[in-house]
């Protein structure tokens, strides 16, 4: 039982966020309430769906604008249906009530799904223009690439991708009209408002939500409460209220630590907060690398990369994570902070087993150190999955080598899907380490992957098809590196073509 604590200055227990331009201010509201639970059962906008209730089908999308730690205004697009309530605080939502201009005229996002036929049913519909936009305010490239990352992250029951995404694609004839540029000033103006510089503290007979605005602050706490469940981006931890609802009685947020959210990069390392988001990641470090670059591209959807951050792919320690296997192979460290001080380990070291994590129930991930390649090194990252897009790994790969004179001098293969926890291929990387890069002894090494894993089956893939995968993907990697100018495999499914691209 948790002892009452008192009520600092810098503390306070409501939440406050602007909706479709209105200031809304709440206290007395269980933390575990989801945005979307409170849209459509307490204020009656249900316009915004329930699909899924887990951050798959986009039913329930919907638009949030706040800004960064420069100032700047962004808008993304998110779930609401995993979305807790006190995480919108200081923040500018929008509904698909509030897209229309204020004249009465649809905005384009609206006037070209009705034009191309882009809505079946309708059900899915208010979601997809959501998503369409955040695209407008992001002011994307309409191009067919980027329209099909936009939606990835909705699903249409009725099969009507086609007519929508000739709508999407035709939103790069609209010039922007003098009230765009007026919602965004409006939008800044309440953000500014809003103003909320104090740590957040809401508590009910059954939950408390905390959300500190330094690391002192959240060490402090967690030090007082250490079997508290942390809580970032909610794009895992939300499932465990939605679909498994599973009470959680105390949750300490890290979305208010402006610390944890900083990307630096010196001459060998990228060092990345726990709290950056898988988007702002992939902008910032991905570009600079096309394996990761495409992997993240396929790393859930637009919404969930929006509100996942790094270190909660990292700290779920899901077998089937993305992240790890490559983060594995590029030989990456984390830092972990207590109210004792600070520790550094190599990330290999992190994961146990399953469930199970070298953190101490006091200290909390705070920094990812990525090393950067040098001229010696290769590295390529692949996804295996039953769909393209928005789908879970069956067999998550990442290869990391440096070669010089045809000999293998360092190797790191990092595996996600393969065992209980990411895991590197260590007996495969020993055999090979020293040894000539020839395809005989890729060959010999695939047979050495039964000694470092024993793949399960399950809904996504038997232990055969992984085993086989693993070692075809071995295969796979040493045939790209041999050939310098190799090719992929691109289809672009709206145009019905499929085109090589060089790599």
């Amino acid at each position: 039982m948790e002892m009452k604590t008192i009520k600092r200055k810098y503390e306070r227990d409501f939440i406050q966020f602007f909706l479709n331009g209105k200031l809304y201010k709440i206290k007395n509201i269980c933390p575990d309430t989801t945005l979307l639970e409170w849209l459509r059962e307490t204020i009656a906008l249900t316009g915004t769906k329930e699909g899924c209730a887990e951050g798959d089908c986009g039913s329930c999308t919907v638009v949030i604008a706040q800004t960064n730690t420069n100032g700047d205004i962004f808008w993304k697009a998110i779930n609401s249906c995993i979305a807790f309530l006190p995480m919108l605080d200081g923040t500018s939502i929008t509904t698909i009530e509030n897209v229309t201009y204020e004249d009465g005229e649809l905005h384009p996002c609206q006037s070209n799904m009705v034009a191309n036929f882009g809505s079946q049913c309708g059900f899915c519909t208010p979601g997809i223009i959501m998503s369409t936009y955040a695209g407008w305010c992001q002011n994307i490239k309409w191009s067919a690439k980027n329209v099909e990352r936009m939606l990835a992250g909705n699903l249409c029951r009725c099969t009507g991708y086609a007519s929508i995404k000739r709508s999407c694609k035709n939103l790069s004839l609209y010039k922007r009209k003098e009230i765009d540029a007026k919602r965004k000033e409006k939008e800044l103006e309440h953000i500014n408002t809003l103003n909320l510089t104090d740590s957040l503290d809401m508590k009910t007979k059954k939950c408390r939500w905390y959300a500190p605005k330094s690391l002192r602050e959240l060490t402090t706490h967690l030090n007082d409460f250490p079997m508290a469940t942390i809580i970032s981006g909610s794009t895992d931890v939300g499932l465990w209220v939605t679909k498994k609802r599973k009470h959680i009685p105390h949750f300490i947020s890290l979305q208010k630590i402006d610390a944890l959210k900083t990307i630096s990069e010196s001459k060998f390392h990228w060092e990345i907060g726990a709290g950056v988001t898988l988007a702002a990641f992939k902008e910032e470090v991905g570009k600079f690398n096309p394996d990761f670059d495409e992997v993240l591209s396929r790393f859930g959807s637009e919404q969930v990369r929006s509100q996942g951050t790094i270190g909660g792919n990292i700290a779920n320690a899901s077998p089937i994570g993305d992240l790890p296997p490559m983060l594995l192979a590029l030989n990456a460290s984390i830092t972990l902070q207590s109210k004792g001080g600070v520790r550094s380990i190599q990330l290999k070291d992190f994961f146990i087993r399953y469930g199970i994590q070298n953190r101490y129930p006091n200290e909390v991930l705070v920094s990812i150190k990525i090393p950067k390649l040098n001229k010696y090194s290769i590295f390529r990252a692949y996804k295996v999955s039953k769909r393209f897009d928005q789908d879970i790994s069956c067999v998550m790969a990442a290869f990391y080598i440096e070669i010089k004179n045809n000999i293998v001098t360092d190797i790191r293969l990092g595996f996600g899907g393969m065992a209980e926890i990411p895991k590197r291929a260590t007996c495969v990387e020993k055999f090979l380490r020293k040894k000539s890069f020839t395809q005989a002894n890729i060959v010999k090494a695939s047979a050495k992957f039964l000694m470092d894993f024993s793949p399960i089956s399950d809904l996504r893939g038997s232990k055969e098809y992984r085993e086989t995968s693993a070692k075809n993907l071995l295969t796979k990697w040493w045939l790209e590196i041999e050939n310098s100018q190799y090719y992929r495999l691109s289809c672009d499914f709206s145009e019905n073509q499929i085109t090589r691209v060089r790599k």
